[in-house]
């Protein structure tokens, strides 16, 4: 099994027509307590936009119809 050298994330804007956004209390992961945007990581080889919209799924259950990549972040 080959390891991933530098774990990526992905995270994902949730907006509802309203133009509310989405956010949950972190648990038993990264910043755990705070509240943040769906999200998590990448695995080794997994296209940006296939992680994102698998992670909203498991973080949330939903399933996204439209999903649009913006950009990229690197946090030290």
């Amino acid at each position: 099994m080959i390891k991933d050298p530098q774990p990526i994330g992905t995270f994902v804007i949730v907006l509802n027509p309203q133009g509310q956004v989405l956010l949950g209390k972190r648990k038993n992961s990264y910043k755990s307590g705070f509240y943040g945007f769906p999200g998590g990581r990448i695995e080794l080889g997994e296209p940006v936009v296939e992680a994102a919209r698998r992670e909203v799924t498991e973080e949330t259950g939903m399933k996204l119809s439209e999903l649009r990549f913006v950009g990229v972040i690197r946090e030290n």
